[in-house]
């Protein structure tokens, strides 16, 4: 199972994947670390807890977590610090706006991205070449 999470300056939105079938969905608190870098950093765990309490899944059971943040870009480094000591699987972190990039660029399954875009009305997190 994987999870992708869009941390956003209103809203972190993460999503619980089993092979490019979408589990659950949770909303959280604003995720942009440029506005709050601690409390971006709280929410976006927070997210992938609940995800995590919500099924009944322990981090063992995550193969990775992706995570786009708006505003990132300056301070993946330091995000990648800070969740490394709270995240207990593999995960990378990057900008929204580089993952936009890169995944308007690949070969994704259009039906996948379409869904991705309906459900979270943007083009910031669509994470979804990893869930193949």
């Amino acid at each position: 199972m994987k999870i992708g999470i869009d941390g956003g300056g209103t809203k972190t939105k993460g999503v619980l994947y089993q092979e490019q079938r979408i589990v659950d969905e949770h909303i959280g608190e604003m995720g942009n670390p440029i506005v709050d870098f601690e409390l971006a950093v709280s929410n976006v765990v927070q997210v992938i807890d609940h995800l995590l309490s919500n099924n009944n899944l322990q981090y063992s059971d995550i193969t990775c977590i992706s995570i786009s943040m708006a505003g990132a870009g300056t301070v993946v480094e330091k995000l990648t610090e800070a969740f490394s000591k709270l995240i207990l699987c593999n995960f990378v972190v990057d900008s929204d706006l580089k993952k936009a990039h890169v995944h308007m660029k690949s070969k994704v399954d259009e039906t996948v991205l379409r869904k991705a875009v309906n459900d979270l009305g943007e083009y910031t997190v669509l994470s979804v070449d990893w869930i193949k």
